[in-house]
């Protein structure tokens, strides 16, 4: 037990000598190199942190003092944390876990989630020892909006985020506190008139983030580094969506945009799961208990069973499947994954009667069809790298007619809803956006707990 102790120690040193060597970070006696040159014998001549002893690699970094050297080590050890996490539970580790595992062991990871959290201004979440680390269910999704400031840096102007029920948590315009050089206004929605009079700072949305993440709460979003580099945020605990979800069949540097999820994920909504299905029915036979326009995609069973098989009843849209869905007589409950199903009774023509099971392919009982997204990521298809853009609509061209005829007073109340109007609708594409990176993640969840 000692020895694999120690082992374990060693190893965890030797990824913080490497840290250091690759933020280039010095000591009180200089960098990794200067600090050998000055140890012992053998000098640079044996540099591999691997291949030095417990002894040497704990000297080097006691030469660290410093506050913001410190920092980037409590970075290394919050994630080290994460993977110690699952060593240790492997079979007790939530559906929600095994997702921040898949973003944690993505081989970009490393390059796009290697901050500089050392630095001012930065902020890197801890770990409390009272809290339910590995089994929290909390989650939160995160979007932001970033300006290009005339120091050529982005800054931070807008942020939105939503619990695991949808209910917007924070939804903050943020001052940037340096001149901006260009608003981006096509792609955040954002002008000089939304940051007028705006006093909540960086800080003040790190303090709210630092709440929302307290306790093992998950954080997730769509390239979601983008948005902690513009937080100065480093957590660990983190679900980058376009890490989760890949493209059938392409190279793994192809990420899905946030546009396309929500295109499949819209497809599959429009579907009903039906198992259980006696392998006496045939799909046609599905049409005469289950109401609707649809065709019938035969699901591939992963687990055998020689007597029942599953089908997919794809409909024109979600409003649709919905309708369907509502229709069915039997009893309403929610399964695992908590969504809608119904146990269905039948009997048919050829004697054969039984129950099988309908079920929603959504946790939420959602009526309506998501609304189209006036802004979407604009990184499809690009590769790794491309930092992601959004785009937006004008709807108001009814209103600024209206404003062309009226009088001064009715124009100026007019303005003044037509300002109102756009932040409804920014509020709404925010919600929508980070909505559909809640369904697919639970449907992914799903899809896991069923393999």
């Amino acid at each position: 037990m000692d020895s694999k102790f120690a082992s374990a120690k060693k190893e965890v040193l030797v990824e913080m000598v490497k840290l250091a060597q690759k933020r280039q970070l010095k000591g009180s006696k200089g960098g990794w190199k200067d600090f050998l040159g000055s140890y012992d014998k053998f000098g640079t001549s044996l540099n591999d942190p691997s291949k030095r002893s417990t002894d040497v690699l704990l000297a080097f970094l006691k030469t660290f003092s410093q506050e913001d050297d410190l920092k980037v080590f409590q970075c290394h050890s919050n994630r080290d944390s994460v993977e110690q996490l699952r060593k240790s539970s492997l079979h007790s580790e939530s559906a929600k876990q095994r997702l921040v595992y898949l973003t944690f062991e993505h081989h970009q990871y490393p390059a796009d989630y290697s901050f500089p959290s050392h630095e001012e201004g930065w902020f890197v979440t801890g770990r409390s020892e009272k809290s339910n680390f590995i089994h929290s269910k909390a989650m939160v999704a995160v979007d932001c909006e970033m300006v290009l400031c005339q120091d050529h840096t982005e800054a931070l102007v807008r942020i939105c985020a939503v619990d695991r029920n949808l209910e917007v948590k924070l939804d903050e315009f943020v001052n940037p506190d340096k001149p901006i050089a260009d608003y981006r206004t096509e792609i955040t929605g954002i002008t000089a008139e939304d940051l007028d009079g705006v006093t909540c700072s960086l800080v003040d949305v790190q303090m709210s983030m630092k709440k929302l993440l307290s306790h093992g709460t998950i954080l997730i979003g769509h390239s979601l580094h983008h948005d902690l580099c513009a937080l100065k945020l480093d957590h660990a605990r983190v679900i980058d969506t376009s890490y989760v979800f890949k493209y059938r069949d392409q190279p793994s540097y192809r990420r899905p945009s946030l546009n396309s999820l929500s295109k499949v994920q819209q497809s599959e909504m429009a579907k009903l799961l039906v198992h259980r299905i006696p392998v006496a029915v045939s799909s046609q036979d599905l049409h005469k208990f289950i109401p609707g326009d649809y065709t019938v995609e035969i699901k591939a069973n992963k687990k055998v069973q020689a007597d029942k098989y599953s089908a997919f009843a794809n409909f024109k849209n979600q409003q649709e499947a919905n309708e369907a869905f509502d229709k069915l007589e039997g009893n309403l409950e929610k399964d695992t994954g908590g969504r809608f199903q119904k146990l269905v009774s039948f009997h048919l023509d050829s004697s054969i009667s039984g129950v099988l099971c309908v079920v929603k392919m959504t946790a939420n009982n959602y009526s309506k069809e998501f609304p189209v997204p006036m802004k979407r990521l604009l990184e499809d298809d690009k590769g790794v790298g491309e930092p992601k853009k959004l785009w937006t609509e004008n709807h108001c061209t009814e209103l600024k007619d209206a404003t062309s005829a009226g009088c001064n007073h009715c124009k100026t109340h007019l303005k003044e809803i037509e300002g109102l109007k756009k932040e409804l609708s920014r509020r709404d594409e925010k919600i929508s956006n980070l909505n559909k990176l809640i369904v697919n993640l639970e449907k992914t969840r799903i899809e896991k707990v069923r393999d």
